[in-house]
């Protein structure tokens, strides 16, 4: 009995990492880290894009400014 027992247990081990819903959760996972860092990408070469070699993306900035100079 106890021989069945264990061969029971052992057949009934599921390979969680081959599990549709698992397969689609790590898609879903990396699919919104790529737009992080294209959201990212953006941002950045905006404010490069906008800023000259001479100077800064924030000069010219004031604390607690709220119109431009």
């Amino acid at each position: 009995m106890d021989m069945l027992c264990r061969r029971a247990s052992a057949t009934s081990v599921k390979n969680i990492l081959m599990h549709p819903f698992h397969i689609l959760g790590l898609a879903c996972v990396k699919g919104v880290s790529l737009l992080s860092v294209l959201h990212a990408s953006l941002i950045t070469s905006s404010y490069i894009r906008e800023s000259t070699e001479n100077e800064f993306a924030n000069e010219g900035y004031r604390f607690g400014q709220e119109e431009e100079i």
